[in-house]
């Protein structure tokens, strides 16, 4: 996904945040995004916690979150000062047999 990003937006304003990042590197694109240098991030759900953010209008999801409860607290995120926001889910057969042996094994990620 970040790739296609970059191809289609200025590169220097898509960042990418995930769990495997040195702690460094989290701050620094935190503090980008923020300071909305970077204005599209491609995250996993590392990226949302903590992340207070009043700007966002568009969250888009490539698959499936562990719960609804989690994709409500996740959409969330965009629209805070009541402007008109889009959460977009994309999701495939795949997604839903992983969630659900995930689920009936007691493992949630």
């Amino acid at each position: 996904m970040m790739n296609e990003l970059q191809k289609n937006f200025d590169p220097d304003i898509v960042g990418m945040y995930h769990g495997k990042l040195t702690s460094k590197e989290q701050y620094v694109i935190s503090a980008n995004w923020k300071n909305q240098i970077i204005k599209i991030m491609s995250a996993t759900s590392a990226f949302g916690m903590g992340i207070n953010v009043n700007n966002v209008t568009l969250i888009i999801h490539t698959t499936l979150p562990m719960s609804y409860d989690r994709y409500v607290q996740e959409i969330g995120r965009a629209g805070r000062l009541g402007q008109q926001s889009r959460a977009i889910l994309f999701y495939s057969r795949s997604d839903i047999r992983i969630l659900l042996t995930i689920l009936s094994k007691g493992q949630e990620r």
